[in-house]
């Protein structure tokens, strides 16, 4: 195992230095890294800039709209005001001012000092619609009345002198819309509503009139108006168009241009030219109409945006239209989409670039730190292939950075010195491991030795103990026996001597009776003797299993570990032998005594019944002696019955010997199994060790070269 794989080390240690640019680590970044990562910001910064580009577009959109509104909003406040103090003129006239002429005149007066958004403030009355035409015409100003006294007064600032108010008769006012116009707009529908002429050049100057009509019982009786220069308008048109770079165009409820930035400002030498402008013409007769015409149309309060086209250069524009209410015109604001596009263009590249130079920056510092840190990681592998080819010899550079690279090598560094020291340990151990596998070995072979030896010994004893349990059995039978025996002798000795007292009458009888104690007495006498031989042999199965306890203990002792439960058996049964032993010594003592009781009973009952014969006086004295024989006799049974239950207790102690030996025999075979075992493993540790010597010795130490 250690030849082969050293083998294999050997295979792959060139492996470091044949990677290629895409599988190392500086490539890997940069194909896996840098490259997703600027293919994904650049993807990012194109949507970003697109979106930003439609933000910023939609912005100077809205920008456009607002200014749009923001103008479109004081020009209808203008407007408003305007009609506001036509409204307000016609309103005093139908609330007692009618009729009276000179009042007039001044509140009108008063009318334009008050407001400088108009330029002229006037009354047209109908004919005689007074009654006063006739009376006036020769007392009223001629400033105020036409020649038949018609009250048509027309104050107004005179631009030419300082804005002076001056007043004087109206012209042109039954063919013009400011008052004819109003007229039949009454006559037609019955409803006072203000009226928002047309621009036009009057003295000199670009005006829109504002007039209302005034109604006295349900009839028409003339005008009161309000005229405002188109150069203040044209003021808040060109600064709204100013402030974003567009140009506006503000346009009638009739389709008449009113205002266009693209003409020159509104000035006496320019008004001469106004042919050549725009103003004042209708949108279908410049060359305009097909970009005014459906802004007008699509107008609306809140204005309205969309992209068109120039039709004077096909120039692509952002518009806006709205509507204003008061006046009913149209306010439209048209700017080159190249100029909202622009700026907007060129902060986006502005940031699209320095995120570039951003994004090439990070790269190159990236890729400049990819290639230093493979180039060292090279290096740790170059070093790790030496290594894994088992030479911890290898020099390892050290490093000085802080990084991966620096913490793999210091790592690698760490590792060799941790290896050279393990494998020089692991050499040592493999000696050492040598030595304890053969010791092992040879332990091994001895114990399972032993266990056989202690097996056997085991079977021994247990045949011994066998027959030992089998003698106690026979004995504690025959013992039981002569339990019997003695307790029968006592019943009869006691009838004996109960029957002394007619010994006399009786004497053939006792004298039979003496002969039968006779015979039971040798009886008693020959199974006595067969006791002590029982008992003998009792003494020598003690002896011998005495002595088979000493050696089994020996043996057990010598076992060690192992035999320590066999050698509390083996003590065991060496305490019951010696128990058993002292018992035999007991019973055959008491064998004894009772055969010399038996013998003397037998002399004495011959002498008795020589006695009987001979004298009957001395029957007493016989049957005190048989007293006595009647109290040993018992006393015996006592000692018989002992001994049947000391041979029932060391058949007992000798089957459970037995069985203990048996479980001992078991112990013994599973020990010598076990070192069977032990000595298969002893083996196999030699060949590891075996195995490691040479893995080991695959390997290049520093002490080695």
């Amino acid at each position: 195992m250690g030849l082969h794989y050293h083998s294999r080390m050997i295979r792959e240690a060139s492996s470091a230095r044949t990677v290629s640019f895409a599988a190392s680590l500086a490539g890997r970044l940069l194909l896996m890294g840098v490259l997703p990562a600027a293919v994904i910001v650049g993807v990012i910064l194109f949507w970003t800039a697109r979106e930003k580009f439609e933000h910023l577009e939609r912005i100077a959109d809205g920008e456009l709209v607002r200014e749009a509104l923001i103008a479109a909003s004081e020009i209808e406040v203008s407007n408003f005001d305007a009609m506001q103090v036509a409204r307000s003129i016609a309103a005093q006239q139908t609330s007692g001012l009618f009729g009276q002429r000179a009042l007039t005149v001044k509140l009108l007066y008063a009318a334009l000092e008050a407001d400088d958004n108009i330029t002229a403030a006037y009354v047209l009355y109908e004919p005689n619609a007074d009654g006063n035409d006739a009376a006036s015409a020769a007392s009223d100003p001629k400033e105020w009345i036409e020649p038949t006294g018609r009250f048509i007064p027309y104050p107004f600032r005179d631009w030419a002198h300082g804005n002076t108010i001056e007043v004087k008769a109206s012209i042109d006012y039954e063919t013009s819309l400011y008052y004819d116009g109003v007229r039949r707009a009454f006559a037609e529908s019955g409803t006072a509503t203000t009226m928002v002429t047309e621009p036009y050049v009057y003295d000199g100057q670009l005006i829109v009139e504002q007039t209302h009509p005034i109604v006295i019982d349900g009839k028409f009786r003339g005008i009161g108006g309000a005229d405002r220069a188109l150069a203040a308008i044209e003021e808040v048109v060109r600064a709204g168009a100013k402030r974003v770079d567009a140009t506006g165009y503000l346009i009638s409820g009739r389709g008449k241009i009113i205002v266009a930035t693209s003409d020159p400002e509104i000035t006496p030498e320019t008004i001469d030219d106004i042919a050549m402008h725009l103003r004042t013409h209708p949108v279908d007769e410049t060359p305009l109409a097909t970009l005014l015409e459906p802004l007008v149309r699509q107008a609306k309060d809140d204005g309205f945006a969309q992209d068109a086209i120039d039709p004077q250069n096909d120039q692509e524009l952002l518009t806006v239209s709205v509507r204003i209410a008061a006046g009913n015109w149209t306010l439209v604001l048209t700017k080159p989409r190249e100029l909202v596009v622009a700026p907007i263009r060129a902060e986006v590249w502005q940031s699209t670039l320095i995120t570039l130079v951003a994004l090439l920056g990070a790269a190159g510092v990236i890729s400049w730190t990819a290639i230093a840190t493979g180039r060292r990681m090279r290096r740790a592998a170059l070093a790790a292939d030496a290594i894994a080819a088992g030479d911890l010899s290898v020099a390892i550079a050290p490093s000085a950075s802080n990084d991966e690279a620096g913490a793999l090598t210091h790592s690698l560094q760490r590792m060799q010195s941790s290896l050279n020291d393990l494998l020089k340990g692991v050499k040592n151990a493999g000696i050492t491991l040598d030595t304890s596998a053969l010791e092992l070995s040879a332990t091994s072979k001895e114990q399972e030795a032993m266990a056989h030896r202690v097996g056997e010994s085991a079977s021994q004893i247990a045949s011994a103990t066998i027959q030992i349990s089998t003698t106690g059995t026979e004995l504690a039978r025959t013992m039981s026996e002569v339990e019997t025996a003695v307790e029968c002798t006592a019943a009869l000795a006691i009838g004996s001597r109960a029957n002394l007292v007619a010994v006399d009458t009786t004497i053939r009888e006792l004298a039979d009776a003496t002969q039968s104690i006779a015979a039971k007495l040798a009886a008693i006498s020959e199974r006595a003797s067969s006791i002590n031989s029982v008992v003998t042999t009792i003494a020598k199965v003690a002896d011998q299993t005495n002595i088979l306890s000493v050696n089994a203990a020996v043996e057990a002792e010598k076992a060690g570990e192992q035999g320590r439960g066999f050698l509390v058996v083996a003590r065991e049964i060496r305490r019951l032998a010696d128990q058993t032993a002292g018992a035999t010594v007991d019973i055959e003592s008491m064998v004894r005594e009772m055969q010399g009781a038996v013998g003397a009973g037998v002399m004495e009952m011959d002498r008795f019944a020589e006695k009987v014969r001979r004298s009957v006086d001395e029957i007493v004295q016989t049957g005190k002696q048989m007293g006595d024989i009647i109290e040993q006799v018992e006393a015996n049974a006592v000692r018989y019955r002992t001994v049947a239950t000391g041979m029932t207790s060391q058949s007992q102690g000798a089957t459970t010997i037995s069985q203990s030996m048996g479980a001992l025999a078991s112990a013994a075979k599973r020990t010598v199994e076990t070192a069977e075992e032990f000595g298969r493993t002893a083996n196999d540790l030699q060949r590891a060790s075996m195995l490691l010597r040479q893995s080991v010795a695959s390997f290049t130490l520093h002490e080695d070269k």
